[in-house]
């Protein structure tokens, strides 16, 4: 099963001013879904986050010791969140 990635963004406090000790660094994988039939989207979402919660339970990734969390996000879906940087527009 194919993935179309269109951007790799950072997520959260750690890409706003309101950061602590404690923030980890939320990664998100931003994939277009739709290119799969609507019910072969929702499978997929629930496969990714399946792997998402296994990947993040059993790998400890630290970038310059921030926790990282890994995640496949649909691009259709939002995310409410204080900040967001997209690592391949630089913005």
């Amino acid at each position: 099963m194919p993935i179309y990635i269109l951007d790799i963004q950072l997520v959260g406090s750690n890409c706003s001013y309101n950061y602590t000790e404690k923030s980890d660094l939320d990664v998100h994988i931003m994939a277009n879904f739709e290119v799969m039939g609507e019910e072969e989207s929702a499978i997929l979402k629930a496969y990714y986050d399946t792997k998402k919660a296994q990947f993040n339970r059993e790998t400890d990734i630290k970038i310059k010791g921030v926790d990282v969390e890994l995640y496949v996000q649909d691009i259709r879906s939002t995310t409410a969140s204080n900040g967001i940087y997209s690592v391949c527009d630089d913005e």
